[in-house]
């Protein structure tokens, strides 16, 4: 029984595929968990809290930029034959257009920042400058990044992927420890170390997916993929509201050492989770389109639910480990941060619940509905960090993150049921996400007392 099971996975495209990212995301947050130690101690915690608000800005504007042209790749590639040409051609039309629109925006935004310094010194506190040019190189090439990924995630190459983010993983890491703990270069270092890691990632993937170099441009599948990516362009712009407000808002009312908790908290914690949501979510994705396309919605709707129990499952791990582990490994002044893990973890499982029901919005190309669901998220997520942070500070950050996710999850779920013929499964749905939130509960409860 269980040698067939095992068979049964190891001819499963989408469960190699998974192993393969998670293979390689594992080795990235092995890395970053080791170091974090050393340059948590090598900077202040207004220095960290200052990179933590800049950075999220940064994103915003290469998302803006990049058109979510990632998504568009990751979804038209499925309208051709599988292992044809005509799918080389939509990568590389793509690919070409987006490469071209953020070289120039580059070079734009540093007269842009110029001009806007004053007036952002004077809003965010503090002077931004320094970092915000590093910050914005590096969230331009990040962005490069995750289209080449998607696109090797969709023409199901996992292997560019998985040697991509090992070559990420050693050159930041190796760049943090000579210039942040080393040399002392704090917030500008980190930045250098992810803009360079970042170039090194393109290099790689450039490399590998040189056969998507063969392919032709046609301005047709670039006007096509656009009209599918702008109306979801709202949807990653509030996502990375719904990531960052609460730190600029942190910022406002507690300063900027006040976000340094937080942000740890958020990259350990969100970091696991985040880890996990992308390399199911991911691998499934084309099989879950076929699947979709084929009319076999039993199946789609059970393998979604099966990777969401298994979500649970690593949530309810890290919230039992997690904070303790902080606890061991990180000095006095992050000693909030295990505390807030499990909290963070909850609310991260409901935004992966919400990614894998976006599938089927995806695959009915509803983008629209996928953005208008988003918005309305982050609308909730603003209103309960500006009522609960200056009272609470972090934990209400953390709390509202919780609320506002299983909105998003819970309209997720409506939404595909209106949309599509799957299966809900909402009893194993229900118990998923009741045994995250009992968990994450009575570890921040224990962390906190």
């Amino acid at each position: 029984m269980m040698s067939r099971r095992l068979r049964r996975v190891a001819e499963d495209p989408s469960a190699r595929a998974s192993a393969l990212y998670l293979a390689s995301g594992i080795l990235v947050q092995a890395v970053a968990l080791a170091l974090s130690p050393l340059w948590t101690r090598a900077m202040s915690k207004a220095e960290y809290g200052i990179i933590a608000v800049v950075q999220p800005i940064a994103v915003l504007a290469a998302t803006i930029v990049g058109f979510g042209l990632e998504h568009g790749v990751a979804r038209l590639i499925h309208d051709e034959p599988r292992g044809s040409r005509a799918q080389l051609d939509v990568a590389k039309s793509i690919i070409a257009f987006q490469l071209s629109v953020l070289g120039i925006a580059l070079v734009a935004s540093f007269a842009i920042i110029n001009f806007f310094e004053a007036p952002l010194g004077a809003l965010l506190g503090f002077d931004a400058r320094p970092y915000l040019d590093l910050a914005i190189l590096a969230a331009f090439l990040g962005s490069v990044v995750s289209t080449l990924t998607r696109t090797s995630q969709t023409l199901e190459l996992p292997w560019p992927v998985f040697w991509s983010r090992t070559v990420e993983a050693i050159v930041r890491g190796g760049l943090i420890l000579s210039l942040v703990v080393a040399l002392g270069m704090q917030g500008s270092g980190m930045l250098v170390a992810r803009a360079a890691a970042a170039g090194c990632g393109i290099i790689v993937l450039i490399t590998v997916l040189r056969r998507v170099a063969t392919g032709s441009i046609r301005s047709g599948v670039v006007r096509d993929a656009l009209r599918f990516s702008l109306p979801l362009l709202p949807y990653q712009l509030t996502a990375l509201v719904l990531d960052g407000a609460d730190r600029v808002i942190l910022n406002e009312f507690h300063g900027e050492a006040s976000v340094a908790p937080y942000a740890l908290a958020y990259t350990i914690g969100g970091g696991a989770m985040l880890l996990f949501i992308n390399s199911l979510v991911h691998a499934e994705a084309p099989t879950f389109y076929q699947a979709v396309r084929e009319q076999e919605h039993a199946l789609a709707a059970d393998r979604v639910v099966r990777r969401i129990q298994l979500l649970a499952l690593v949530a309810v791990g890290v919230n039992l480990v997690g904070g303790p582990a902080m606890q061991l490994l990180y000095d006095e002044r992050y000693a909030s941060s295990a505390a807030l893990l499990p909290l963070i973890v909850a609310g991260l499982f409901f935004w992966g619940v919400f990614s894998f029901k976006n599938l089927t919005l995806l695959a009915e190309k509803r983008s629209g509905l996928s953005s208008g669901i988003t918005v309305a998220t982050a609308g909730v997520n603003i209103v309960l960090n500006l009522a609960m942070i200056p009272q609470f500070g972090a934990a209400g950050a953390a709390i509202a993150t919780v609320v506002a996710y299983a909105l998003q999850a819970a309209a997720g779920i409506v939404a595909e049921r209106s949309q599509a013929l799957l299966p809900q499964h909402l009893g194993r749905l229900t118990l998923c996400a009741a045994g995250v939130l009992v968990s994450s509960a009575m570890a921040s409860w224990f962390l906190w007392s």
